[in-house]
C-alpha cells in the first residue's frame, strides 16, 4: 500500500491475530470511517478559511512553521499504534491552516488558481471514488508495489528539493520552477491521484477483515492526508502553469 498511515491499520490488526491478541468485539463499519472522515474534512476547511482570513498579517516564516508542524503531526500519527480523535483533528487544523495560507498568497499572485485546485482535487476524488466502487479501476499487489516505491522516492525527492529550496538553491532541484517543475508537479498529481485508489482498496481490506473500530481515526487521517497532499500538488501545477504563462 502506498499510505504507511492506513497500511499501519491493517499491520496492527494481522499483528494481533499471529499473537492470539484479543481483538475487540466492535469491527470496523465504512459508516464509521466515513464519519471521522467527514468531522476532519469539517476541521480542514475551517481551518483553511481562517489561514486564508489572516494570510495578509502573516510571513514565510509562518509558512514554514506550520509545514514544519504539519509534518511532525503527520510522523507523530503516522507511528503511533493508534490515532485519537485530537491527533487526527490537530493534523487537520494544522495542515488546513497552512493549506489557507498558502492558497491565499499563490492566488494572490494567480487569481482563481485555488478554487482551481479545490474543484480539481475534489472532483478526483469523486471520481475516483465512483471508478473504484464500481469496480472500473482495482488496485492489484503489482499496483501497489510499484506505487509504494514511486511515492517513496517521490517524498525523499521533495523534500530535499523543499530543503534547497528554502535556502535559495536552484530553486529546489527545479521542482518549484521551470519545465522540469511541471513534469514534478504534473507526477506528484499522479501520484497522489493513484494513491487514493490504494487508500479505498485498504479501507474496502480493513472492513472486510473486521478491523478494530478504534482504527477509523487513522484510516480518516490517511484519507486527509492524501487529499492534502492532492490538493497541494494541483495548486502548484496551476501556480507554475501560470508562471509560465507570463
Amino acid at each position: 500500500m502506498s499510505n504507511p498511515v492506513i497500511e499501519r491499520a491493517i499491520g496492527e490488526y494481522a499483528m494481533n491475530s499471529v499473537q492470539n491478541t484479543e481483538i475487540t468485539a466492535r469491527p470496523l463499519t465504512l459508516d464509521a470511517v466515513v464519519q471521522k472522515t467527514v468531522i476532519a474534512a469539517l476541521f480542514l476547511a475551517t481551518a483553511a478559511a481562517a489561514g486564508w482570513s489572516y494570510a495578509p498579517n502573516l510571513g514565510f516564516g509562518a509558512v514554514i512553521v506550520l509545514a514544519v508542524t504539519g509534518l511532525v503531526l503527520g510522523l507523530v500519527n503516522t507511528f503511533r499504534k493508534q490515532v485519537s480523535a485530537l491527533g487526527a483533528i490537530s493534523y487537520a487544523v494544522v495542515q488546513g491552516l497552512f493549506v489557507g495560507v498558502i492558497s491565499f498568497n499563490l492566488d494572490s499572485m494567480y487569481p482563481g488558481i485555488a478554487r482551481q485546485a479545490f474543484l480539481g482535487a475534489s472532483v478526483t476524488f469523486g471520481t475516483i471514488l465512483f471508478l473504484y466502487a464500481t469496480r472500473l479501476i482495482k488496485a492489484g499487489p503489482r499496483f501497489m508495489k510499484i506505487l509504494q516505491y514511486s511515492v517513496i522516492s517521490y517524498a525523499v525527492f521533495a523534500l530535499i528539493s523543499f530543503g534547497t529550496a528554502i535556502f535559495g538553491l536552484n530553486d529546489g532541484w527545479g521542482l518549484y520552477g521551470g519545465s522540469m517543475g511541471l513534469l514534478f508537479a504534473g507526477l506528484g498529481v499522479v501520484l497522489a491521484t493513484l494513491s487514493l485508489v490504494a487508500d479505498f482498496s485498504a479501507i474496502e481490506q480493513s472492513v472486510s477483515m473486521g478491523v478494530d473500530e478504534n482504527q477509523s481515526w487513522r484510516l480518516a487521517f490517511g484519507l486527509i492526508v492524501t487529499f492534502v497532499w492532492l490538493y497541494i500538488e494541483l495548486l502548484r501545477l496551476l501556480a507554475l502553469l501560470a508562471r509560465s504563462n507570463d
